[in-house]
């Protein structure tokens, strides 16, 4: 991943954790900032997200989630690495719109 301002394209899911930090996504990628938005650190394919459109996000305890149409994305390391879960594991659509922490 790489420290930059927010991918040029269009934000499809937006959240903010009670620490103030934003994440974003769009086609492109996932992105964050620490800064409300001052900077951003992108993830996407060369860190093992595929392109595709981001529905929701959800982060919990410092497990990152996010539902795509190629399946859902989890990072169990604060991003450092990524696993897709998609038919291929179980689920019954790629389509992820909404996810449920608890």
């Amino acid at each position: 991943n790489e420290t930059n301002r927010l991918l040029k394209n269009e934000t499809s899911a937006v959240y903010i954790d009670e620490k103030n930090t934003f994440y974003a996504g769009n086609a492109l990628g996932f992105n964050l900032s620490k800064d409300q938005g001052r900077s951003w650190i992108k993830y996407d394919q060369t860190d093992g997200i595929e392109h595709g459109t981001i529905y929701d996000i959800n982060i919990h305890q410092g497990y990152f989630f996010i539902g795509t149409d190629r399946g859902l994305y989890a990072s169990f390391d604060n991003g450092r690495s990524w696993e897709n879960f998609s038919k291929k594991e179980g689920l019954r659509s790629n389509l992820v719109k909404k996810i449920l922490v608890k």
